[in-house]
């Protein structure tokens, strides 16, 4: 049986709750799953149908709770007299919530004295009638909250943990002891810490001996601060072997002499050692990451290095490879690497990443920053070490190469990045914009077409901007022509172009993407189809086209006209607009 639909039938008993219906008959094993997929309301009126449901919707009804600023303070004796039922919490600090509450429900610990006069040497001891909790998410400042941390510690039970540290400029940033926190929960699968200073490690911590087993703390995300500890406390990650994914929070401002404060090269070298598990990465914020580390083979210019001839951009393109496998790689497992603004992923690494990453289906790439410049006096990472590889920030061509050699990727996005139409084709465009010649003596002529994407047989969303110096047909033609040969391609979407939408510029060639295409997007102000005929073709071309949005405003003249054609397919529906 489908638990979704039985809680639909659910869904309407127990709104209704009419005396002549019967409740439906399924077994109290069943209830409990279907119950999970009700809301919070729907649960209350499942208490009233019968003793049955009522001892199976309770556990539901208390699985996870909400601490936060419009809590009512009247369902604080509810909440208590079922504490045990507990396994989830939602805490956002709020007033209407006291530590006498938060220590009554989390350690079943009462005492006659106010938890913040009590001395720092009384020992926590928790009641046996404390919840079993599995997570624990807390968003404010800790210090605000007496002995918070006796409280974090006791939870032994907890799988999860959240810690959103919001530190005021009248108060002390919160410190967190990493080492304690891991010896003190020892089932603790995901770890994310945001916003906080860490206490140096100590020579003789728990998470710098050798000997000790890996914790099963498989997901960790943390402050950048973490990485300027000194290099001794980096070895922190002997026993995080076991992490199979990894997020950095930059929380601060981040400036070029900020980055100086990372020696990435040493960062990459401990995690490649410790954390060859990790299959997705995710940053947030300026946090450079060395995804590879470079061969000395590489000269001052690097990668940058371009011909003058085409036969001599071969060359030096088959050098560049060579060169990029002899990198080492620091995450070989990686599946899955995401950077939230800005986006600090070299155009080096991402190079790498398409020749060498075996097991790579997912790249989410932001905003680039500014601070790094694109000279090659400048090194993107600001690292001014002796001896350290220049990177540099993304451009067309590393994008393109990348979808050249990447075989696996099922989805791509960039953020403001664009793949000029230079870089798509062959180099040698000397006859005419239709037609190039492969050879030096120019006596065969074929025609102009995009270079091959390795990943034309896998991806199904892609997100890129592509960057057109002419109105030429046969130029935008070779745009969509690359487009239409990845056969899978289920989500379109535009960021920043300047590609004519019309069936005479290409659009047709999308004809091979009528059985899985079936989301176009563009925010792009240069990419609006307001050509009749290009419209009706794709509404009724593509089958399974259930979105395509553009940057046209609603109510407006061309809103109304694009409309009209829409109602006359019957295809509106799918038309959508700011």
């Amino acid at each position: 049986m489908d638990l979704k639909s039985s809680a639909a039938d659910l869904e309407v008993s127990s709104s209704l709750l009419l005396p002549t219906r019967r409740p439906i008959g399924l077994p109290s094993e069943l209830l409990s799953e279907v119950f999970m997929y009700l809301k919070h309301s729907q649960l209350l009126n499942c208490l009233t149908v019968s003793r049955l449901w009522y001892s199976e919707a309770l556990p539901s009804l208390y699985r996870r709770v909400q601490f936060y600023k419009h809590f009512y303070r009247d369902n604080l004796p509810r909440v208590k007299a079922n504490k045990q039922l507990i396994r989830s919490i939602l805490w956002d600090a709020c007033d209407e919530v006291t530590e006498t509450d938060i220590f009554d429900i989390l350690l079943d610990y009462r005492t006659a004295v106010p938890i913040k006069d009590l001395d720092d040497s009384t020992v926590i001891v928790p009641g046996p009638n404390r919840c079993i909790l599995l997570s624990l998410e807390f968003t404010g400042s800790p210090n605000r909250i007496p002995r918070f941390y006796d409280i974090v510690y006791n939870l032994t039970s907890l799988t999860t943990l959240k810690l959103v540290s919001l530190s005021y400029s009248t108060e002390a940033k919160n410190t967190v002891e990493l080492d304690t926190l891991l010896e003190a929960l020892p089932n603790l699968i995901h770890l994310d810490l945001q916003a906080g200073d860490y206490v140096p490690l100590s020579p003789k911590s728990t998470l710098l001996d050798p000997e000790g087993a890996p914790y099963k703390l498989r997901k960790f995300y943390f402050d950048t601060k973490l990485l300027l500890m000194p290099d001794s406390s980096l070895q922190l990650f002997r026993r995080l072997g076991n992490l199979t994914s990894i997020g950095l929070h930059a929380s601060d401002f981040i400036n070029g002499s900020y980055l100086q404060r990372f020696r990435l090269e040493a960062i990459a070298y401990v995690m490649s050692e410790f954390l060859g598990k990790i299959e997705q990465i995710e940053t947030t914020g300026a946090m450079p990451l060395y995804l590879y580390l470079l061969p000395q083979s590489l000269d001052r210019k690097g990668l940058r290095a371009l011909g003058k001839t085409p036969l001599e951009q071969q060359l030096i393109e088959e050098q560049q490879c060579q060169q990029c496998g002899e990198a080492k790689e620091i995450f070989p497992k990686l599946r899955s690497l995401t950077t939230r603004r800005p986006c600090f992923v070299s155009g080096e690494d991402l190079r790498c990443l398409g020749l060498r990453a075996q097991f790579l289906t997912h790249v989410d790439l932001s905003e680039s920053s500014g601070y790094g410049g694109q000279g090659l006096p400048f090194d993107f990472h600001y690292q001014r070490e002796v001896g350290v590889q220049r990177r540099h920030g993304i451009t067309s061509l590393d994008l393109q190469l990348f979808l050249e050699s990447c075989r696996h990727i099922k989805s791509f996005s960039t953020a403001r990045h664009v793949i000029h139409l230079h870089d798509m084709t062959p180099r040698d465009k000397r006859l005419s914009r239709i037609y190039y010649t492969p050879d030096a003596d120019g006596k065969s002529r074929v025609i102009r077409e995009a270079k091959p994407w390795a990943c034309e047989g896998t991806l199904e969303k892609l997100s890129i901007g592509f960057l057109m110096l002419s109105a030429s047909a046969s130029d935008h033609r070779i745009v969509f022509g690359q487009l239409g040969r990845c056969r899978r391609l289920k989500t379109l979407k535009i960021t920043k172009s300047n590609v004519i939408p019309k069936l005479e510029y290409g659009v047709d060639l999308l004809e091979g993407l009528s059985d899985s295409l079936e989301e176009v997007v563009s925010w792009s102000s240069s990419w609006v189809c307001d050509d009749k005929e290009t419209v009706i073709w794709m509404l009724t071309k593509l089958k399974k086209l259930k979105k395509m949005q553009t940057s046209i405003r609603r109510r407006s003249a061309m809103h109304e006209r694009i409309s009209g054609w829409g109602s006359e397919v019957s295809r509106e529906d799918v038309l959508q607009y700011l």
